[in-house]
């Protein structure tokens, strides 16, 4: 009988030593765990920069040392690109400035992520990520300004806009020539070419292919918008280093033109 009382004892016992231990996991695990980030909002600042720039902001996580922002362009790997202590990160995507984007067959498509973490006992510790938050920055292109600069341009200047469909824009840079050097309107300036082929219908109501050409001229690093501007209707491309848009900025120009 005391043999049985005392096994009862030592179970009793070895339970109870079992229960305090799984009660201090269970706290220290609720001490070091971190929250997952939430209502991560991506706003563009507009059209009125050099590269796109988005301000990035999320809801605050109780207890957290800091956050880690994540981004991914296209088809491409998530890359880390930050790492605040603040709700909050501005970026900017060089990938897409001034100088890079006139090759315009990219994807444009951006994904972007937040974690939060925390320091415990010397280690790391992460919660989980935000759900993904997608944003098309082609729209804060400078490009997009003159797709759209052309399109309306072209719309009045073809005999009958409403039959207008765009097929293609190319798009490239081109240093001055020497007329324009010597042109002190042109001075610290550099050229840049937007082809837009379209199909227009003609008096006999034939389907006639032509090319609508804009020159454009910029200073380095900034955005203008009064400057020197061509234009003029042609047969064909007669620039051969230029680049073919994606689908993307032929669907901003025949927006335009249906407006």
């Amino acid at each position: 009988m005391k043999k049985r009382i005392s096994r009862v004892l030592m179970l009793v016992l070895i339970v109870g030593i079992c229960s305090i231990g799984m009660t201090e996991t269970s706290f220290a695990a609720s001490k070091t765990s971190v929250g997952q980030v939430k209502k991560v909002k991506i706003e563009t600042r507009g059209r009125n920069t050099v590269a796109p720039t988005y301000d990035i902001t999320w809801d605050k996580v109780k207890g957290v040392t800091g956050y880690q922002i994540y981004i991914k362009i296209g088809s491409g790997a998530f890359q880390k690109v930050k790492t605040t202590s603040k709700n909050k990160y501005t970026h900017v995507f060089d990938e897409f400035n001034k100088d890079y984007i006139y090759g315009v067959n990219k994807e444009f498509d951006v994904k972007i992520k937040v974690r939060a973490y925390k320091k415990s006992k010397g280690k790391m510790v992460y919660g989980k990520f935000s759900k993904t938050d997608v944003s098309d920055i082609s729209y804060s292109m400078q490009l997009t300004n003159y797709v759209q600069m052309g399109a309306r341009a072209l719309k009045d200047n073809v005999k009958y806009p409403s039959t207008v469909k765009i097929q293609s824009i190319y798009t490239g840079m081109d240093p001055l020539d020497e007329s324009e050097k010597n042109d002190a309107r042109y001075e610290g300036l550099y050229k840049y070419i937007i082809y837009i082929e379209y199909i227009a219908k003609n008096d006999y109501n034939q389907d006639c292919r032509g090319y609508f050409k804009l020159t454009i001229y910029e200073k380095q690093g900034e955005v203008i918008t009064g400057k020197p501007l061509k234009l003029e209707m042609t047969n064909s491309i007669t620039d051969s280093y230029l680049s073919r848009s994606s689908q993307k900025f032929v669907d901003y120009a025949q927006r335009m033109i249906n407006i």
